[in-house]
């Protein structure tokens, strides 16, 4: 919350996934990293922005609960449009309670800016397996991510953690829609923390997970990925014009 307070004078969005929000204010036990009121904490540390919470799970983990994505726009900034689609299953849509069936979504905002219409889209894509290597369902999944970005007749912006690998077909599929993959495009060495590698030490380390992608027409003026150890993904910052 130190970080996204000290950044929001000069931020216009944030992007975040695994948003949990229940009227419940208790860590769950049972998977200590969750903390189920998350998002009543972004609203009160971001007082100067509009939210927009889309949740793809509903009773879960516990009862009351819901987990998923969350846009804050800056509140002089005029939304024109928002919404989901869902990239893997289906809203509500998990078996057993099982966290490797979760539906996944897309969650965008369409807004104007200096003349030009732009989507800014964020994604929490399947996390199962853990390898985040291809799957069929996660070279689906970007096969709907980019179908969706050609139905918009705008500049577009889309970064998340989509739980893969830089050389998976999955990535590919979106860079070879005309996307640039900012990641490489910047050389970043690593989209993960050092919380991260403390958990899974050793040879199988995974450095990525999290990207970034524009269209043609975005100006970036600056993109960079700094080794703060606020999750074990870093954040991807993007200054564009």
């Amino acid at each position: 919350m130190e970080f996204i307070k000290a950044s929001a004078p000069d931020t216009d969005f944030f992007c975040f996934q695994e948003v949990f929000d229940s009227k419940l204010k208790q860590i769950n036990k049972d998977k200590s990293w969750y903390k189920i009121d998350i998002l009543s904490d972004l609203i009160s540390a971001l007082p100067n922005y509009k939210y927009y919470y889309s949740p793809a799970q509903e009773n879960w983990p516990l009862p009351e609960t819901s987990t998923g994505l969350a846009i804050f726009a800056r509140n002089n900034i005029q939304i024109n449009d928002q919404g989901e689609l869902f990239v893997y299953r289906t809203k509500n849509s998990i078996i057993n309670g099982d966290d490797k069936t979760l539906p996944a979504n897309l969650q965008y905002v369409c807004f104007n800016s200096n003349g030009n219409d732009l989507t800014l889209a964020h994604v929490h894509g399947i996390y199962y397996p853990g390898s985040k290597l291809d799957t069929p369902d996660r070279i689906a999944q970007s096969q709907r991510i980019v179908s969706f970005f050609q139905t918009k007749k705008t500049q577009n912006i889309l970064c998340g953690d989509f739980n893969l690998m830089p050389d998976t077909q999955s990535v590919k599929l979106i860079e070879n829609s005309g996307m640039k993959n900012l990641i490489k495009q910047f050389s970043i060495p690593t989209t993960r923390s050092d919380l991260n590698y403390a958990k899974y030490p050793g040879p199988e380390q995974q450095h990525f997970a999290d990207y970034t992608f524009v269209s043609s027409g975005v100006n970036v003026l600056n993109f960079f990925v700094p080794p703060f150890p606020i999750s074990d993904h870093l954040p991807l910052i993007l200054d564009f014009d």
